[in-house]
């Protein structure tokens, strides 16, 4: 071979020259064919056995090269000359899947909390704390010293579909590492952005407060000069409330500035409350008339019936100095403290003599008696008690005609008969004391307020349960004293002489019935 190539080298021709031109100065032969082919399969020999080696069967499906088709004695066949079943039998007589310890553990550790994320320790420990997780039997697997042996596939695809069943969760997990890890880093360029953009903003902000600082100072001085000139107006207005008699109700309030339009508001209140509490002060020993009076006015104001508010409400009537009949008031006064021991009462409110009409319409003098918690009547001579005490909490409501009569109805819930009373048998009207003394001493002892009703028509039933209820109505064109008269069916009719006091298009009705229940 080198006398081949220097003999051609030595060529005239200038490109064979160039060809050829390489000098070798071993003089040794080149090698064989033969030499050439063991020194390739030692190569090889040497490759193979540095790895480890899979074989991998082809099976044709058909001759006819066509998609879809399997021929199955051809691929029979095959199965049977490529000693396949053989292969699958030994396999199945051993075990048929093995694999290290280290890839084994890699595979499926995800499936075990304790070796996931990272088992720290031994690989072959790691793969037996693996298998007592999905409780195994020993029969199934060996542990080697580097491989692991399973004997059955099914043991195999049971960990290969944990393992894909797992896998969307450990994907899910990635996910949300990553976009934290993505987000963290966002927050931290960004944080920078936010700092800029606030020290930014509280510049522009410092900026413009010191330009509207001077602007605010002005107008808050000038709204603090208005305040000070307003209340300088307001204390010259009432500096002559001390000996005002008015107590300055007739004094012009100076027109409050906007900002103290709602204080201005409040201090009128508050003038208006000083103002009632230092009238009520001076009433002095009146000053429990003023509130019966009030309380009188919000009953019976406003037109709804004529009452005489200029006279005192003494409440106690028979024991009263005024009072002429000899020792009717020691009889009085000892038959009601037999009551009041009797029943356990401690305050006497109301006593007045009255007209009482019983369920047969004849009308006979009494006593009405209030204490704190009942009302009862009395004989008017002897002062001996009639019939029992009616318990204030039994009172439903009570009823008046809008005239000028003192006709009052008290009507009192079931087991109790109603009372129909004339109030002006003294001389003097009384309706109007006894309704209020009535109604706040059963707001007092914290029973319902009793309702009061002023009718031309009143439906009552003073003779319960024995009777039906009856109607009254009123007569105020009847010359003569108050009387009842008997009218249509249950009908009654409280005939009077109507006084000055009648006024207003209800009192001008004259005689008016209205049927009700």
């Amino acid at each position: 071979f080198v006398d081949v190539v220097t003999a051609m080298a030595g060529s005239a021709s200038p490109l064979v020259q160039e060809l050829f031109e390489t000098a070798f100065e071993s003089k040794k032969r080149p090698e064989s064919a033969g030499t050439q082919f063991r020194s390739a399969m030692a190569a090889l020999m040497q490759k193979l056995l540095a790895c480890r080696p899979h074989y991998v069967r082809c099976i044709k499906p058909n001759d006819e090269k066509r998609s879809g088709y399997i021929d199955d004695q051809r691929v029979l066949h095959q199965i049977r000359y490529l000693g396949l079943l053989e292969n699958v039998r030994v396999r199945r007589a051993g075990f048929a899947f093995r694999q290290t310890h280290e890839r084994f553990l890699q595979r499926y550790k995800m499936l075990c909390r304790e070796t996931w994320p990272e088992w720290r320790g031994p690989a072959h420990a790691g793969v037996a704390r693996l298998m007592a997780q999905y409780d195994i039997p020993n029969g199934e697997f060996r542990i080697g010293k580097t491989k692991i042996f399973i004997r059955n596939p099914q043991t195999l695809f049971k960990f290969e579909a944990l393992r894909e069943a797992a896998l969307p969760r450990l994907v899910t997990l990635m996910q949300k590492i990553w976009k934290g890890y993505k987000m963290r880093r966002w927050w931290v360029k960004m944080k920078g952005a936010l700092m800029v953009q606030k020290h930014w903003k509280a510049y522009k902000e410092r900026i413009r407060y010191l330009r509207r600082k001077g602007a605010f100072k002005i107008l808050m001085t000038y709204r603090k000069y208005k305040a000070r000139r307003w209340i300088s107006d307001l204390r010259r207005a009432f500096s002559q409330l001390a000996v005002d008699p008015h107590r300055g109700k007739y004094v012009t309030w100076p027109i409050p500035p906007k900002a103290l339009e709602h204080g201005a508001s409040h201090l009128r209140q508050i003038h208006r409350l000083w103002r009632a509490e230092r009238m009520i002060a001076s009433l002095g020993d009146d000053t429990p008339q003023m509130h019966l009076k009030i309380a009188a006015y919000d009953i019976f104001g406003q037109g709804r019936k004529p009452w005489n508010c200029a006279r005192r409400f003494e409440g106690n009537y028979i024991d009263h100095p005024s009072n002429a009949v000899p020792g009717a008031r020691e009889k009085f006064v000892k038959s009601v403290q037999l009551v009041l021991a009797k029943s356990g009462d401690t305050q006497l409110i109301y006593a007045n003599n009255c007209v009482k009409v019983n369920r047969r319409g004849k009308s006979e003098v009494r006593s009405i008696v209030v204490t704190n918690r009942a009302v009862f009547r009395l004989a008017p001579k002897t002062f001996k008690l009639r019939k029992g005490l009616i318990p204030l909490s039994a009172l439903t409501h009570i009823s008046l005609s809008p005239l000028t009569d003192a006709t009052v109805v008290l009507h009192f819930g079931e087991g109790h008969k109603d009372l129909l009373l004339n109030l002006e048998a003294s001389g003097f009207e009384g309706a109007s004391e006894l309704v209020t003394l009535l109604t706040k001493q059963c707001t007092a002892l914290g029973h319902p307020s009793p309702r009061v009703d002023f009718k031309d028509d009143i439906t009552f039933n003073n003779g319960r349960p024995k009777t039906k209820d009856f109607h009254l109505s009123f007569a105020s064109d009847q010359p003569g004293p108050w009387k009842v008269k008997k009218g249509k069916g249950n009908g009654y009719v409280v005939c009077f002489q109507a006084s000055a006091r009648d006024t207003g298009k209800a009192h001008e009705a004259g005689s008016m019935s209205i049927q009700v229940g």
